[in-house]
């Protein structure tokens, strides 16, 4: 009985030891898995913040050209209304 008492405090501190080396393990893989999420993290925002820049780019593009119809459909419109005008002016022998 003496022998089975003696060595059950050895397996306890063999598993004891065992879980210690397996917690260790554990923090060791949450650090290099932190330190991935990191890099992946950085990864993103550099992917993010050149799509935001091509986006940017081509919003800016766009809107120069809205600007552009526009100002030729202004001007078109003008021309459109004189023209008309003058042809109504005419018309009536207004000159």
């Amino acid at each position: 009985m003496s022998s089975i008492i003696k060595e059950l405090p050895m397996k306890t501190d063999i598993k004891i030891a065992l879980l210690e080396q397996s917690i260790i393990n554990i923090s060791e893989a949450l650090k290099e898995i932190k330190f991935d999420l990191k890099a992946m993290r950085k990864d993103l925002e550099i992917g993010f913040d050149s799509v935001n820049k091509k986006a940017d780019t081509n919003f800016q593009a766009i809107n120069v050209r809205l600007w552009n119809n526009f100002l030729w459909l202004v001007g078109f419109g003008i021309a459109l209304y004189g023209s008309l005008f003058a042809v109504i002016a005419h018309a009536m022998r207004w000159f």
